[in-house]
């Protein structure tokens, strides 16, 4: 499902402006999903928690998923993905810098080989090089990404998970509309000429990529060891590519192999040398 959401993101960003789009994308979905959370008498999220939920959700939804489907009108899906997918390599180097965990000789290596992945995709010259701004949203976004989720580990959220996550879908709704707002697409929205395609990908991203497959993962943290769950970084960007080459007539150079091999192999070493690190990707 998470894999798809790339797709999802591609087909919902021809025809609709980008930020209205994950604004509607999150009304839909951060309302009944925190509509479901409350109804068994569990306490209301308090000012505090809606606080760190809205920086939290800044963080990884309007910065992290923001500049995702911005570079994704520059370069391929499948690249997008393998760029976010290295998200565990950021969050392993930032856990080191910030808070001192240790890396054990298994996630060194990884840092190692995965930045030398992103480097053949990000690489501005040669065979297959890619639109260098795109690429450079690539690497802003998990760090956004990765800035929100160390600040959550200590953040005063909602004690249960799927709150949380109800919370911060919820509260980046207004955060999202300014962002539209500031970058012109209110004014253009009359003549917004929205395709059947985009809005069939726009109640897909909302209902199958963030109900589903967010509230999954979500919970999957609560339940399972993060270096399990971890494991969805080495599916995600297979899935993107050959999704991206099946409906989207991308191209799987031999440049997109080779990255795609390196990075996965890094953040398979790094979540199995560092059980401790929380590998998060941007939820697209």
């Amino acid at each position: 499902m998470w894999g798809s959401t790339y797709l999802g993101l591609e087909e919902a960003g021809r025809t609709l402006p980008t930020f209205l789009m994950l604004a509607a994308r999150f009304a839909i979905a951060g309302p009944i999903l925190l509509a479901l959370t409350l109804r068994n008498g569990t306490p209301r999220p308090t000012l505090v928690e809606w606080r760190s939920s809205a920086i939290v959700g800044s963080c990884l939804l309007v910065g992290g998923l923001g500049l995702v489907t911005i570079a994704e009108k520059r370069v391929p899906t499948g690249v997008a993905a393998l760029m976010i997918g290295a998200t565990p390599l950021w969050l392993a180097l930032l856990d080191r810098l910030w808070r001192g965990v240790r890396l054990r000789t298994p996630a060194i290596v990884g840092l190692a080989v995965g930045f030398a992945g992103v480097a053949i995709l990000a690489w501005p010259t040669g065979g297959g090089a890619f639109d260098r701004t795109g690429m450079f949203l690539l690497l802003l976004s998990p760090l956004s990404w990765t800035t929100g989720s160390i600040y959550s580990r200590g953040a005063p959220l909602p004690a249960r998970p799927l709150l949380g996550a109800a919370c911060q879908m919820t509260a980046v709704v207004p955060i999202l509309l300014v962002v539209a707002a500031a970058r012109g697409e209110l004014g253009k929205l009359g003549s917004v000429d929205p395709s059947w395609k985009s809005i069939v990908a726009l109640v897909y991203l909302a209902t199958v990529g963030s109900l589903a497959g967010y509230s999954a993962y979500v919970w999957l943290l609560a339940v399972a060891p993060v270096s399990l769950v971890g494991t969805y970084a080495f599916v995600n960007p297979v899935v993107a590519v050959l999704l991206g080459y099946l409906f989207l007539d991308e191209r799987i150079t031999f440049r997109v192999v080779a990255a795609a091999v390196v990075i996965v192999l890094a953040v398979a070493l790094i979540v199995s040398g560092q059980g401790r690190v929380a590998t998060a990707e941007a939820e697209p």
